[in-house]
Order: C-alpha cells, then sequence, then structure tokens
C-alpha cells in the first residue's frame, strides 16, 4: 500500500475524475521541502494544471510528518478520505479554507493558526477559495500521550483515536508565532532520509509538542497581533462585522485605529473589509459544503437583511447567493 494511502487521499473535482492527472515527483519550489520524506504525489487537474495538490509524507514508528500544498484557480470543494482515524496538529501556513470534518462540522483552517484536532477515519470535504494553500501536519501517535495529565482535551483526543470514534474533535486553536514558524523550518533542513532520520524527526515533534503545552498552559497576555485577530476571527465567523470588532477592541483595551494599524503590518487590505469577505467565504461554504438554505446562512451568520446579505455577497463573489452551487467546482 502506498504510505500516502494509510492516511490521507485527496480526490479531484468529480467533472475532472477522468482527465485528472496523479504523479510522484518533486515538491514546488514555494513549498517547504522534507527531502526525507517517502511519498510526494502531485494531483493536477484543469487546463495546464493550473489547480493541483502536492503532498509529502514521511511515516516513522507511529508518527507521521506531511506538508500539503494546494493551487485553486476558482471556489473548489475537494473530497479527502482517511483510511485510519489520527490526531493531528494541522498548521496553516498560507490561505483561509474551511474543512468540514466528519461528525464535527466546518474546522476553520485560517493562515498563521494551527489546530490539535482528532480525523476519523472517514470522508471529509474541504472548501477553498481562489488561492494558495499551505499545510504542514503532525500525527504524533502515542507521543501525544505525554501531554495528557495535564490537558483533560488532549485526553479526549488520544481516547477517540483508542476507540476509533466515528465523530471529529479539536481539542484547541493556537497561535503560530514566529518561534513556532522557525521549529516547523527545522524539519526541511534535516538531511535525506538514513538510519537517524526517525530519531531526528520525532525528536522535533516532541519539540512541537512542548510548545504546544506552553502556550495551551501559560497565563493568555493579550497583546494586539495579527495572528491573534486571525485566531479570533476563526472562533467568531457567525458575528457580524462590527460586533466582532466591538469584541476585538474590548479583548485588546484598544481602539479601531489601533486595530486597523497593527492589521496594516502584515495585510494591504483593511481589516472590516478582511472580514466582510471572510464570512461572505464561510456563507459560500455553508451552502455549498453544507447545503443550508439560503434562509438558514442569513439566520446563522446574523444578517438582519436578506437584501443587503445578498448585495454583500454578489460584490464578494460575483454571483448570487442561489447560484452558489453553479460557481463551485465539486
Amino acid at each position: 500500500m502506498r504510505a500516502f494511502e494509510t492516511i490521507l487521499q485527496f480526490y479531484p473535482p468529480r467533472r475532472f475524475a477522468t482527465t485528472a492527472l496523479r504523479e510522484f515527483t518533486q515538491a514546488p519550489a514555494s513549498a517547504l521541502h522534507l527531502p526525507y520524506a517517502q511519498q510526494q504525489q502531485l494531483l493536477q487537474w484543469g487546463s495546464d494544471g493550473e489547480n493541483n495538490i502536492h503532498q509529502q509524507l514521511y511515516t516513522g514508528s507511529g508518527f507521521v510528518v506531511g506538508v500539503i500544498h494546494i493551487q485553486i484557480s476558482v471556489p473548489t470543494l475537494l473530497e479527502l478520505t482517511c483510511a485510519t482515524s489520527f490526531n493531528t496538529l494541522l498548521y496553516s501556513l498560507e490561505g483561509y479554507g474551511f474543512l468540514m470534518l466528519q461528525g464535527y462540522g466546518c474546522l476553520p483552517l485560517f493562515q498563521d493558526s494551527y489546530t490539535l484536532h482528532y480525523v476519523p477515519g472517514d470522508r471529509h470535504s474541504l472548501f477553498l477559495p481562489a488561492g494558495n494553500y499551505r499545510y504542514f501536519l503532525v500525527s504524533p501517535g502515542m507521543l501525544l500521550a505525554n501531554l495528557v495529565q495535564e490537558h483533560a482535551p488532549v485526553q479526549e483526543l488520544v481516547r477517540r483515536e483508542e476507540l476509533v470514534h466515528q465523530s471529529g474533535s479539536m481539542a484547541a486553536r493556537q497561535e503560530i508565532t514566529v518561534n513556532l514558524l522557525q521549529m516547523i523550518q527545522q524539519f526541511a533542513h534535516m538531511p535525506a532520509t538514513n538510519g537517524n532520520t526517525a530519531l531526528l524527526v520525532e525528536s522535533k515533534i516532541n519539540d512541537l509538542l512542548r510548545y504546544f503545552h506552553l502556550q495551551a498552559l501559560s497565563s493568555p497576555i493579550d497583546l494586539l497581533s495579527t495572528a491573534g485577530m486571525t485566531l479570533f476571527l476563526a472562533s467568531h465567523l457567525h458575528l457580524p462585522a462590527q460586533r466582532l470588532i466591538q469584541l476585538l477592541k474590548k479583548k485588546y483595551f484598544t481602539t479601531n485605529s489601533s486595530l486597523q494599524r497593527c492589521w496594516q503590518q502584515n495585510h494591504t487590505q483593511a481589516f472590516r473589509s478582511f472580514v466582510t469577505q471572510i464570512r461572505m467565504q464561510y456563507a459560500l461554504y455553508l451552502l455549498v459544503a453544507e447545503n443550508r438554505s439560503i434562509a438558514e446562512v442569513i439566520e446563522f451568520i446574523q444578517y438582519q437583511n436578506p437584501s443587503d446579505f445578498s448585495r454583500q455577497f454578489r460584490k464578494t463573489h460575483g454571483f448570487s447567493p442561489s447560484a452558489a452551487r453553479q460557481f463551485v467546482v465539486f
């Protein structure tokens, strides 16, 4: 069995099922490169391979490390299967997507944040607006048990994996800090496979687990940062932009202008505009991935006026909510 089939497998949209190409090749230059990866797989579809998924995977003794790089030209709902259940640290290095995790629901995968969650062996969906996406994942296996005694949510994840539970679960969402990015980069600076590779990778995984432990147990210091703002947004997508910004100001004891200055250190788009855009992407996800009605979506993301919702939706996507399934590639 190929290594990728032991943990996850992406599928092209159905309309490209017979023309998509799957091959084993090196990672693109823009991707985090794992020179010791046992499998490097490229899936392409559409004209000139404008849509593609490149996966790198290294499997050790009970643990897995992987890199996923995705390029999408139009809003797309991808399907993926996990042949086995596993716990994972999933680091979103680039892009803002939405994972439909079986038995759990929507898990936002937002740049500058990462999640520790349980993935049941099942079929899942990943909704991605047009753009580039980079993910780094670690399935620590039994190494995760080192955290059980001090983290009740982690204990629940380990229990789910042992019982092969059918429902997904998230234990935590944390910020990707500069220090954490440097730790992730270290996975790319190890030599190609040799007798010490497994031990080296296992050591780096333990470093990530220790860092998660420190983040989870430390008393939160509400220092304003773009990553912190993104983290807050991922947990409050249902709130109107004005209400969300009010809560952010209260959380950081700050003003609109301070929020904007912080955000524009790393972004050209105004923060309020960004919040509205992400909420409209979330609305599109709800329509096509969860098959909710327009009325349900309007109520869920708390729009008071359906006309205002439709107007903003069309402004963001270029089509009406009722036409969503015609413009998203399945």
